[in-house]
């Protein structure tokens, strides 16, 4: 259901950034990608999403193809393009970039590149410390469906929920949802939520945003 806050209308919507079509494996071919990407996409329509992020490890090309596909077919859905970029310190899901992001460098080296393309730099499964302290990035994940539930305590970024799905059950199957209020569905709507920490965790059965 619409709101209007200070005369611009809002909506929430369901999102999840963190996903991955082509699972571990690697970019094989096109016609490959995108088949795999027509079943991951058609999960997350079932699962209720308004908004994914399609980000394989060290990979662009395939959350590209998605975004392309979902045009071409008319999909109600936004993908937003990315890539999990392997640093030396852990990994970085850069959201929104147009150009790949170099793997192997440092945490701090690799955020500004994402920062540079107009990206949003989300911190996935912040497994230690350090990384959850982070102050650099955009948002970073509490819950995550193969990881668990992180002791992240943070007030001054968006603390997420995610998939980091690996097949399209696993969309289906993730019992948390993040729920972004938007001012439109779009990258800059969902990034500027995020940025102004319009965030909250459900649980995917108490949700309703569709």
């Amino acid at each position: 259901m619409n709101v209007t806050r200070n005369h611009v209308a809002h909506q929430t919507i369901a999102v999840d950034l963190h996903t991955h079509p082509l699972a571990d494996g690697r970019f094989s071919s096109v016609a490959d990608a995108e088949e795999r990407i027509a079943r991951h996409l058609e999960a997350a329509l079932e699962a209720g999403l308004v908004c994914i992020g399609v980000t394989d490890h060290d990979e662009l090309r395939s959350g590209l193809l998605a975004e392309e596909y979902a045009a071409k077919h008319g999909l109600p859905l936004l993908v937003i393009p990315g890539m999990e970029v392997t640093t030396d310190e852990g990994h970085l899901v850069a959201l929104g970039v147009r150009t790949p992001i170099p793997a192997w460098r440092s945490m701090a080296e690799t955020v500004p590149l994402v920062h540079v393309q107009g990206g949003t730099a989300l911190l996935p499964h912040p497994f230690s410390p350090q990384l959850r302290a982070r102050q650099d990035v955009d948002a970073i994940e509490r819950l995550n469906h193969r990881y668990g539930d992180f002791p992240v305590q943070r007030d001054d970024i968006a603390v997420i929920a995610s998939s980091d799905a690996h097949a399209p059950d696993d969309l289906l199957a993730n019992p948390h949802v993040t729920l972004l209020d938007v001012t439109e569905v779009t990258f800059a709507g969902v990034q500027a939520a995020l940025l102004e920490l319009r965030v909250l965790i459900r649980e995917r059965s108490a949700s309703r945003t569709r």
